[in-house]
């Protein structure tokens, strides 16, 4: 929970169990994975993500948005004002969380010459 309280870079499993290993050499993934998961189901880490493939783990629990660079990566968190659940008009559903995720290029990149022309992500 430090590590993800300290870093806030959204890391995966295998980039937390790589930095704590260093740390602590007895310690295993499934550990990691655990912990994460003891974490999850008592509200103090939130896992999300950006492309559907890997889980990255986030300490903020509070609403709010990631944007993504798609040159370097980085992911960059946002204050967004969510509606209320209740106030999306979905019938019959039952909303348990609400996501903002943006893609771009962050301002750092945006000022690079070979990012001049890169408008979107496909």
């Amino acid at each position: 929970m430090r590590y993800l309280e300290e870093m806030r870079d959204h890391p995966t499993v295998d980039q937390i169990y790589k930095v704590l290993r260093r740390r602590l050499p007895s310690l295993s993934r499934t550990s990691v994975y655990n912990a994460l998961s003891t974490l999850r189901e008592a509200g103090l880490v939130r896992p999300f993500s950006m492309d559907g493939n890997e889980t990255l783990y986030d300490a903020n629990i509070l609403d709010h948005g990631h944007f993504r660079c798609t040159h370097c990566g980085r992911i960059y968190d946002f204050d967004v004002k969510l509606p209320e659940a209740e106030q999306i008009e979905l019938k019959g559903f039952k909303t348990y969380r609400r996501d903002v995720l943006l893609w771009g290029l962050c301002p750092i990149c945006a000022e690079k010459p070979e990012c001049e022309n890169i408008k979107s992500i496909n």
